[in-house]
């Protein structure tokens, strides 16, 4: 992949679990952080599930995917951040449920800002 200090300077790729919607998110940010070093390592790999891989996350599809999902979890991963409290209160929470849902809401008019510099790097 690369010598040891090139891997410190790039982001670690994360372990997902089905509950662990932080680690969604970090493992999310590693994919786009590391996009073009993923690929490239997926492409010098000639195993089938490699070739198979690159041809998914090389479409425009997975990518604009991949950042509509890092601005919605933007929000969510504040929202789970205030469920890891000790003292959570539904005094707390509740406001705070109704702000994420008008703020996941409003991308549907608005982009996020994770869209929004993808969209400007695609040519028209």
């Amino acid at each position: 992949m690369g010598s040891r200090s090139e891997t410190k300077t790039q982001a670690e790729t994360g372990l997902v679990f089905h509950t662990r919607w932080l680690s969604f998110d970090d493992a999310l940010k590693s994919i786009l952080v590391n996009y073009s070093s993923l690929l490239s390592v997926l492409v010098a790999d000639k195993s089938a599930k490699a070739v198979g891989l690159v041809k998914s996350m090389s479409c425009f599809k997975f990518l604009y995917t991949a950042h509509f999902l890092a601005d919605v979890m933007h929000y969510l991963c504040r929202f789970f951040k205030a469920y890891q409290t000790s003292d959570i209160s539904f005094n707390t929470v509740y406001p705070l449920l109704e702000n994420t849902v008008r703020k996941i809401h409003s991308l549907e008019n608005c982009s996020g800002e994770n869209i929004t510099a993808f969209l400007q790097c695609v040519p028209a």
